[in-house]
């Protein structure tokens, strides 16, 4: 398993190498978001989706797997959102507000592309 390893800028390799190389945005989001499904990914293409997949978990006895995926599904939705689209979303994910431009429908119908399990 590929680790993240940081340039000297500071920022996860692939950001860096992505800034360094003009990589196009639609590229660069599609390594970072979903590197690990592409057909042909490579060893940057794994670890840039590592960021995003790095999210909390926990092995000890007793704790509930279904859990943890949810809370990591949240975690990805709220981290994509805040990154990618500029916004928070953390409080349609308990209620929808009259004025608030995103649902509770709209967020959980974001997380369905978080869903998704390993290959």
């Amino acid at each position: 398993m590929p680790t993240i390893h940081r340039a000297p800028s500071g920022l996860p390799r692939l950001c860096d190498s992505g800034f360094q190389s003009n990589t196009p945005f639609d590229c660069f989001t599609l390594q970072q978001l979903a590197g690990d499904l592409l057909d042909d990914a490579t060893e940057d293409d794994l670890i840039a989706t590592a960021f995003h997949r790095n999210t909390l978990t926990n092995n000890e006895g007793g704790t509930n797997d279904e859990e943890y995926r949810n809370v990591a599904i949240v975690d990805r939705v709220n981290t994509t959102m805040a990154v990618w689209m500029g916004t928070t979303m953390a409080c349609a994910q308990c209620h929808s507000h009259k004025y608030d431009p995103i649902s509770q429908q709209d967020y959980f119908g974001s997380s369905r592309s978080s869903t998704t399990r390993g290959r």
